[in-house]
């Protein structure tokens, strides 16, 4: 059977989408019933050459992941919804007997218990292998994009010079120690003692690719790490740490990801390794262009700058394509564009 190209949406050049849920929606799938924008989950994925003992860096291990990302995203209150939801495409993945763990945890933000900063992962595995999956932001969530912004360096674990994004930390901690034989280190290590050659594949988008990252730096143990849109996670000395485990992490970047850029301070730095699905671009000059329309920097009073700003906003898109634009890279973040330009460039590796 020919795997055929997957087309993205449309992309207005000029008009937005009416809210950004159209293009990062949480993920709802089930057989018989395609996700939003007509996606469907791990399609064709029998066809697709993956082999979970892998070490190299692989298209199809990339694609796959990357949906698995993608669905991390199913955004219930309860665990037991969130699996009910999710399992249907999960069984077109592994074809097995299917073991699924969804562990969900209210984060400290800025060092203040936060009920509303719902973190989110998932663990399946057939036994053989499997997968370890992190939501990223949800963004319709304050609390989320809080945790992102605590960017405070904090030690974790490892030595005394390790220092890690602080808000990464607490949203994993929630997850890793829920009470005793609850937590997701006790579920892992004890998923590793019942199968002892269980390979398991970590992964995440966003803000979950940075709790991906901190899982395995804790659990020192991965067949690999595949992140997708990852911000910086640590400083130097978390980053040799990173290259020091004995498996491979490969930090995907979709076109000109601007999330992948942050955070700015010079402390933070990026760990794995970088595999571009197009050429990144230059953001500073992105930056400056997009003030500079919206007329920032200018000495106006109130009301000349609100003119001034929506007259500006209303020419964004005669320069759009040239000046790259900030807007396209937001939406490069996007998990479900991912999704698509991974298969999309598999399909081309094959055929």
């Amino acid at each position: 059977m020919a795997l055929q190209l997957r087309s993205e949406p449309e992309l207005p050049s000029i008009v937005l989408p009416h809210t950004l849920q159209d293009f990062m929606p949480p993920a709802i799938d089930s057989i018989g019933q395609l996700s939003p924008h007509n996606y469907e989950f791990f399609q064709h994925s029998a066809e697709v050459p993956f082999s979970s003992c892998q070490c190299d860096y692989s298209p199809a291990a990339a694609w796959l992941l990357s949906d698995c990302a993608f669905l991390a995203y199913s955004d219930r209150n309860v665990e037991g919804d969130v699996e009910d939801e999710i399992r249907p495409a999960l069984s077109r993945l592994f074809r097995d007997p299917l073991e699924l763990k969804v562990f969900i945890g209210s984060a400290l933000c800025w060092n203040q218990m936060a009920p509303d900063d719902r973190i989110q992962c998932y663990v399946a595995h057939n036994g053989s292998w499997g997968v370890v999956a992190f939501r990223g932001t949800l963004p319709n969530s304050m609390a989320n994009w809080l945790t992102d912004a605590d960017f405070t360096l904090e030690a974790d674990t490892g030595p005394s010079s390790v220092r890690v994004h602080r808000g990464f930390k607490a949203a994993l901690d929630c997850l890793w120690e829920q009470g005793e034989q609850r937590g997701l280190e006790c579920y892992l290590n004890g998923e590793f003692t019942k199968h002892p050659n269980l390979k398991l594949w970590f992964t995440g988008h966003s803000l979950g690719a940075g709790l991906a990252t901190l899982a395995v730096h804790r659990l020192q143990r991965a067949q690999a790490l595949y992140t997708f849109g990852s911000p910086k996670i640590g400083n130097r000395a978390f980053v040799g740490e990173m290259d020091s485990l004995p498996f491979p992490h490969f930090r995907i970047i979709n076109h000109r990801d601007i999330m992948t850029t942050l955070p700015t301070l010079h402390l933070f730095e990026h760990c794995g390794v970088s595999k571009y699905l197009q050429h990144p671009g230059s953001f500073k000059r992105n930056w400056r262009w997009l003030l500079a329309m919206l007329g920032f920097g200018k000495k106006l009073n109130d009301g000349e700058h609100l003119h001034s700003l929506f007259d500006n906003m209303s020419k964004l898109g005669h320069g759009f394509q040239e000046h790259v634009g900030i807007l396209r890279a937001c939406l490069d973040h996007c998990p479900i564009f991912y999704s698509k330009n991974l298969w999309n460039k598999l399909v081309r590796s094959i055929n």
